[in-house]
């Protein structure tokens, strides 16, 4: 195994696929299971080790026959996929269930480090190993090794560009999407396979303080840049911090423990005596309040500190660089080598285009947005757990058949629901991948319709359809792990909004609210890219938002504005990543006539899997060239 280490980029935090808070405004409100021996064995079976080939034959990279560049190209991904993984703990577990299978030592990881020489190490392993990559042929690669090259090389690129913008634009923290924010639900869900994870889980908490101070130092050295955050945004993350932090023998992760403890049954079919929980539970108790309270308290402490040190207020527009670190991190976390302006004008487009669909909509049938207001699908009224099934039975005829596999709904502790996303997916190991979660919050997730298109986005035929389909297909566990935001979210996205015809039984109804949805999405994006790239103020946001919404309250307006520029680019894999597949269904659907069949269309997206835009795009235009022969 090479001594170098691929440091995937704010690794644990991507381990939660959320559903960004879209505000309530709306553009017209304004005018069944298998056992889990039968699931491990499909995940077994399917599980992709390697860069995508099935070829056993050892690795002889000076031989330029397609089997052996091949294999050395598949060892390639494994010691990369394995060494990316190993960074820090948390990764470690949520990525991979069973660690000795990939030849790693699981203990000992801690949380990683931050740091400007972490920076910089990481920037020429980055460029080490795009220099290793480059030297495989691709024209001998198997199709999905050439997947799984095309997404290393736009990874690495696209993090290089990064690189080249300062240093101090980075941010660890922030409302809704920061560390300080996931971290609670990422220990809470951290899933006890033997006693040893148990115990490597106590090490993960006494872990936390020093990752929280390297942090905290990060800041301070933000503020010696003229960097800091807002006074807004750390005053929005120092009362979260607080309320995660106070009366810490009430804290969820202690209350909660021993329950879990009462529950283990390991995979060798091991519990845990009387003896052992009461153990486990003092040394959890013991770790909650000496290191992860503390840690909070450290991240209070150096925000209130540092409060009033920033040296601009608003979008990241306007700090010099601000705009082309934007670029580069919208086309990063996007997928895409799109400029700004080429991001701009798709949203455009495509807006544009759905506000038609919408007049055409309310023309023929003025009372069709109040017919769906006013007239509640009984799906609503059942359990996050029956409107799940029955999305699984709807969603049959327009997306490909999926397996059973077991998934759970659990729900946001009280003391995050101000300040956390309205529901989140954890994606599960490579390994396992019949350990599904959704997490709802009952504080922002809404209810009704709200709440039906939410379980969409998280589970069928979202995030939870998404990552079964991407290891039944065979999609490189490297894949899996440097997929993008962009194609994740977009296709959550997409097929939430095409949810409310599983969910009304009149067409117009759904569709007005499937349009308005879309174009409110649509309109976020824009919004995000305003404030961060075009250096608007709250005054052109208030004009954007009347001529948009009809919004002209300006606590509202402060609020959105607060939102946006305090985690720059956060809504725009949602929106362009939307965009990018809606656009590619209506080109599909517009050549081909007659011949287009959504189901197809969906099939093509999912069975792909996570790529890039720019290669979606290039795979695109090979289907549907093959659709119209």
């Amino acid at each position: 195994m090479r001594n170098k280490k691929y440091k995937k980029k704010r690794a644990f935090a991507a381990c939660l696929s959320a559903m960004i808070l879209f505000s309530s405004i709306s553009v017209t409100g304004c005018s069944k299971k298998s056992d889990n021996n039968d699931i491990q064995d499909l995940t077994s079976a399917n599980s992709n080790v390697d860069g995508g080939s099935t070829d056993g034959k050892p690795a002889d990279q000076g031989s330029q026959d397609a089997a052996s560049v091949q294999s050395a190209f598949d060892e390639y991904c494994k010691e990369l996929f394995a060494e990316s993984v190993s960074v820090d703990a948390l990764s470690l577990h949520y990525m991979v269930a069973y660690p000795e299978n990939y030849g790693i030592d699981p203990n000992g990881l801690g949380l990683g480090e931050y740091s400007y020489d972490f920076f910089e190490e990481d920037k020429k392993i980055s460029n080490e190993e795009l220099a290793e990559l480059e030297t495989f042929n691709y024209e001998l690669l198997s199709d999905e090794q050439k997947l799984t090259y095309d997404s290393l090389k736009f990874s690495f690129n696209s993090g290089l560009e990064l690189y080249n913008s300062s240093y101090y634009f980075d941010e660890q923290l922030g409302p809704t999407t920061g560390i300080q924010a996931q971290l609670p639900i990422l220990l809470a869900e951290y899933a006890f396979y033997n006693k040893e994870d148990i115990d490597r889980y106590i090490e993960v908490l006494k872990a936390v303080p020093d990752y929280f101070g390297q942090i905290a130092e990060f800041e301070k050295e933000k503020s010696k840049a003229g960097l800091f955050m807002p006074d807004s945004t750390a005053q929005s993350i120092i009362d979260q911090c607080k309320t995660f932090a106070e009366k810490p023998e009430d804290n969820f992760l202690i209350t909660d423990f021993e329950d879990r403890l009462k529950k283990f049954v390991g995979d060798d079919g091991s519990t845990l005596s009387d003896e052992e929980i009461d153990d486990y539970a003092a040394k959890n108790t013991d770790a909650v309040k000496n290191y992860v309270v503390p840690a909070y308290q450290t991240l209070i402490d150096t925000l209130s500190e540092l409060k009033g040190t920033g040296k601009y207020e608003g979008g990241i527009a306007n700090v010099e660089g601000g705009k082309e670190y934007y670029e580069r991190l919208v086309q990063h976390d996007c997928g895409t080598t799109k400029s700004i302006k080429e991001i701009k004008s798709l949203i455009n487009n495509v807006e544009g285009r759905l506000l038609g669909d919408l007049t055409k909509i309310v023309s023929n049938n003025p009372d069709a947005y109040d017919n769906a207001i006013s007239n509640v699908p009984e799906i609503n009224e059942k359990s996050p757990e029956e409107q799940l099934e029955f999305l699984k039975t709807a969603i049959v005829k327009d997306y490909p058949q999926f397996p059973e596999v077991n998934y759970k709904v659990n729900y946001v502790p009280e003391s995050l629901q101000d300040f956390v996303s309205p529901a989140m997916y954890l994606t599960p190991p490579v390994d396992k991948y019949d350990d599904n979660v959704i997490y709802i919050n009952n504080g922002g997730a809404g209810s009704g319709t709200d709440l039906f298109t939410t379980l969409a986005h998280e589970g069928y035929p979202g995030h939870l359809y998404q990552a079964v389909m991407g290891h039944v297909n065979g999609t490189s566990d490297l894949r899996k792990l440097i997929g993008t935001s962009g194609y994740a979210e977009g296709w959550a996205v997409y097929v939430e909004t095409a949810a409310y015809r599983y969910e009304y039984d009149d067409p117009d109804a759904a569709a007005v609210l499937q349009t308005n949805n879309a174009v409110t999405m649509c309109l976020y994006g824009l919004m995000d890219i305003g404030i961060n790239y075009d250096a608007w103020d709250k005054e052109k946001l208030g004009f954007f938002l009347i001529n948009n919404f009809g919004i002209e309250d300006e606590e509202t307006i402060d609020s959105i504005y607060d939102t946006l520029s305090a985690e720059p680019g956060t809504y725009m894999p949602y929106s362009f990543g939307y965009c990018e597949i809606e656009n590619m269904r209506y080109n599909a659907e517009t050549a081909l006539g007659d011949k287009y069949s959504l189901k197809d269309f969906n099939s093509f997206i999912v069975n792909l899997g996570e790529v890039p835009y720019d290669v979606l795009e290039d795979k695109f235009n090979e289907w549907l060239a093959e659709k119209l022969k």
